[in-house]
């Protein structure tokens, strides 16, 4: 499942986070949307109830520095979460943001979320991958790189 925040009040973010669900594989994705979720904590309670004990699955927050902005609470509800539903279930929970303070803030020491996700900061694509990307010859590569910075949502 994705799902990315848009910054809007919490109770449109997680009326987002419904319809998203809906819209999923999950099989269990109705929960989601029946249970109207009114706060993170009964949020991430439904998702956990929605996601499949016996395979995998990935859940998908982008844009989580707004989640972290609009509800203060945010990150203990997460940790929360994880430690007491989402860390049983075989489940990939990927947190994405392009605030590069708040999400290394995250899972630093003292706050809530601390030692339970592992960092990954993606640069911009170099020449070759521009390249392999968009199927140019390495000369055309370089000046697409050149001129997108790398940046996947550029060159696509």
């Amino acid at each position: 499942m994705f799902y990315a925040a848009t910054g809007a009040s919490p109770r449109d973010d997680l009326a987002r986070l419904a319809r998203d669900a809906q819209a999923s594989t999950l099989p269990l994705a109705g929960l989601v949307a029946a249970a109207r979720p009114e706060s993170w904590d009964a949020a991430f309670d439904v998702l956990a109830a929605a996601l499949p004990a016996d395979r995998a699955s990935v859940l998908v927050i982008d844009e989580v520095p707004y989640l972290m902005d609009a509800d203060g609470a945010f990150e203990g509800m997460l940790q929360r979460a994880w430690d007491r539903v989402l860390e049983t279930k075989p489940v990939l929970l990927v947190l994405i943001g392009s605030d590069l303070s708040m999400m290394e803030a995250l899972n630093s020491y003292g706050r809530p979320f601390h030692q339970r996700g592992r960092e990954m900061v993606l640069g911009p694509l170099n020449p070759a991958e521009v390249g392999r990307m968009l199927g140019l010859e390495p000369a055309e590569a370089f000046d697409a790189a050149l001129v997108t910075g790398g940046l996947p949502l550029i060159c696509a």
